[in-house]
């Protein structure tokens, strides 16, 4: 514990950010009155968590990677049968619903200098929809997890975003299922979700753009695919 503390008062007085190298083993034991073996034990639960990264020979240092951290949580969690697809997907679900609502409620039109700046921040989700119109096998997989991963980023919400990455790896193998086995008139109706779930942030519209997601996951289920 005392070793998470110094680093983040070293983070506090601006004397390390995120890329910085730690200092020494060494240096930690005389600053901080600590042996060898906590000092690492310390270390070891900050690589774990994510937020470090040991390079041989050149030290350790602070990094941003609590996604893959996440991501290994859940991981275990499905794999001990602690959760299931249904609850990742509940909770991807909800993270997009929060995300959306989010993006509408602080998107500014109020002058039209603003509303041209949001047209120009959603302008990457319209061209998704455009390319998605004509895409054909994987490239579907592709263009899908880049339009849910930009709607999570309007949101501005760092932990979203981070939770976002966590869990797209473990949704991947079943959407890439899902939407290559879907035809083309299935695919056509899940890019009809994906436009009215753009313009609804355009709109400014969370209520549309709730519907629109809802549509699109009741599309999107494996169920529905087998049943139309």
């Amino acid at each position: 514990m005392a070793v998470i503390t110094y680093i983040k008062q070293l983070v506090q007085e601006g004397k390390l950010s995120f890329g910085g190298r730690l200092p020494s083993e060494r240096e930690m034991m005389a600053t901080l009155g600590l042996g060898r073996n906590s000092i690492r034990e310390a270390l070891r639960t900050l690589e774990n968590m994510g937020l470090l990264s040991c390079v041989h020979g050149k030290g350790n240092f602070l990094v941003n990677q609590i996604g893959e951290s996440f991501s290994s949580v859940f991981s275990m969690l499905l794999f001990l049968k602690q959760s299931d697809f249904s609850e990742v997907q509940q909770l991807r679900r909800g993270l997009e619903t929060q995300s959306l609502l989010l993006a509408v409620s602080s998107a500014d039109d109020s002058t039209a200098e603003a509303a041209a700046q949001w047209r120009q921040t959603l302008e990457p989700l319209g061209k998704l929809v455009e390319h998605m119109r004509q895409a054909a096998g994987h490239e579907r997989v592709a263009l899908d997890s880049a339009f849910h991963e930009a709607l999570i980023q309007c949101s501005e919400n760092r932990l979203f975003i981070v939770l976002q990455k966590a869990i797209s790896s473990l949704c991947q193998a079943a959407i890439e299922q899902v939407l290559t086995s879907a035809t083309d008139a299935q695919w056509q109706s899940l890019v009809d979700c994906h436009e009215q779930i753009f313009q609804s942030l355009l709109n400014r519209d969370g209520q549309a753009g709730i519907a629109a997601l809802d549509l699109h996951y009741s599309q999107s289920s494996p169920e529905s695919l087998l049943t139309t």
